[in-house]
């Protein structure tokens, strides 16, 4: 009887020991699996030649305008209060990451010095601050956008076409200098040299004249409201609670 009962208990342990799953040692859980880390883009060194501020409709700078044409972006915070004030024709030494899209080449995330004073500083600026405050129409605090903005109007032929680094038309500058920001401006088919007529809000600042274009006349005559561009508001979640 002992003996028999000693053998049904070997039987079971036995039984036990194949229903219990094993692992290779050098097998990794699926949620074990390594994250691949997001290469750093390339920062290059250049050096351009300055030809005017870009502002925003609140008379804020946006960015540089290079002579040939690079855009350099200087999102809030990015240029100091105290920088020197830039001149046509200075020499910029910049170092950025370089977006060449089909409108145009873009200098992100730029350190601008003009000899070896910074100018503007947007290396760690980037993903959702970078975003908010490039738009256009963010040139006041998003509970009060364009209190402080005037009804203008201008009319004149477009001397640049200003790209985002994923190659949206942000803004355009006409020849005196204006810059006049709207989205969805790369759907018009817009292209330097064109005649244009703007309406919007914005004003006349110390560094040039900007505004936010809520009507546009093509240069077919065509006329096209742009209505304010509508944020998407954050999910429930994101608020505190």
């Amino acid at each position: 009887m002992l003996r028999t009962k000693t053998v049904s208990f070997l039987l079971s342990l036995a039984a036990l020991a194949l229903a219990v799953p094993t692992f290779a040692p050098g097998v990794a859980l699926a949620d074990e699996a390594p994250i691949a880390a997001k290469a750093p883009q390339p920062r290059v060194t250049t050096t351009g030649r300055f030809q005017r501020y870009l502002l925003n409709p609140g008379g804020k700078p946006m960015g540089l305008l290079l002579s040939d044409g690079r855009f350099v972006p200087t999102p809030r915070h990015a240029m100091p209060a105290d920088a020197p004030v830039l001149a046509a024709g200075d020499t910029l030494q910049i170092e950025s990451v370089v977006h060449t899209t089909p409108a145009g080449t873009v200098l992100a995330r730029a350190v601008v010095q003009r000899n070896g004073t910074v100018i503007a500083d947007a290396s760690q600026i980037h993903g959702r601050h970078h975003r908010d405050h490039q738009g256009a129409g963010n040139e006041q605090h998003a509970r009060h956008p364009h209190a402080a903005l005037a009804p203008l109007a201008v009319t004149g032929k477009i001397g640049a076409l200003i790209a985002g680094h994923h190659g949206h038309i942000r803004a355009i500058v006409l020849e005196d200098g204006t810059t006049a920001s709207a989205h969805g401006l790369e759907t018009m088919g817009l292209k330097v040299g064109d005649q244009v007529a703007l309406a919007g809000k914005g004003g006349t600042y110390p560094m040039g004249k900007a505004l936010r274009i809520e009507k546009i006349t093509l240069p077919n005559g065509q006329v096209r409201d742009i209505p304010p561009h509508a944020h998407r508001a954050p999910a429930e979640s994101q608020f505190p609670t």
